[in-house]
């Protein structure tokens, strides 16, 4: 029977509120081609930067900053994360590989291409872990903290180019998308920066 306290659970990880910021970065890269609007790809690439995407990114995200999490005001708010003990985390692996394998297997079958789409998630699952969990554990390390959202976008826009069958941006898009991701990261370092101190969790601001 479906549990929808973890439903909830998991929804909540996802972040919904900042799905919206995910979006665009898709969005940007295509140029305003309305004609795409009439095709899967697009639909299946659109889809999939919403919850798949967002329970990889921030699932990890919650499981590695538990110790800090419990002093942060936003953690309190509806569909903003939460402030849940470790123990709470046990099934949000097989939800981030079952959410993000199924749309890409989809994907390949579709498109016939087995090689881009699992290197994708390969490359977009290892950046998290790097990101969050020693041996390495970037967050925690100024300014190496600086350096996987912007990758992570730039990724998106990868994604985005070769399901769509668009051509990559120039410098002048992607020296767009790395700026505004920092901006979006140091925003975020900066409304987190009182609870990451109590945590112990130093970042560049």
């Amino acid at each position: 029977m479906l549990d929808l306290s973890r439903v909830n659970f998991y929804l909540k990880l996802s972040r919904p509120i900042i799905w919206i910021i995910i979006l665009p970065y898709y969005l940007f890269p295509l140029g305003g081609r309305l004609d795409l609007l009439a095709t899967w790809r697009f639909w299946l690439g659109l889809l999939y930067f919403t919850f798949p995407v967002s329970i990889m990114i921030f699932g990890i995200n919650d499981m590695a900053d538990t110790d800090v999490d419990k002093y942060n005001p936003r953690k309190m708010l509806s569909y903003f994360g939460g402030q849940d003990p470790i123990s709470e985390f046990s099934g949000v692996w097989k939800v981030i590989l079952i959410a993000n394998l199924l749309p890409l297997t989809t994907i390949s079958i579709v498109t016939s291409d087995w090689v881009f789409y699992p290197f994708f998630f390969a490359v977009g699952f290892g950046l998290n872990i790097v990101y969050n969990f020693k041996l390495f554990a970037l967050a925690r390390k100024a300014p190496l903290d600086l350096l996987c959202c912007p990758a992570g976008l730039l990724l998106e826009k990868l994604f985005a180019c070769h399901l769509n069958q668009v051509p990559l941006p120039n410098t002048g898009p992607c020296v767009f998308y790395i700026a505004s991701a920092l901006i979006i990261q140091v925003r975020g370092a900066l409304t987190d920066m009182d609870s990451d101190a109590r945590g112990g969790k130093r970042t560049t601001v």
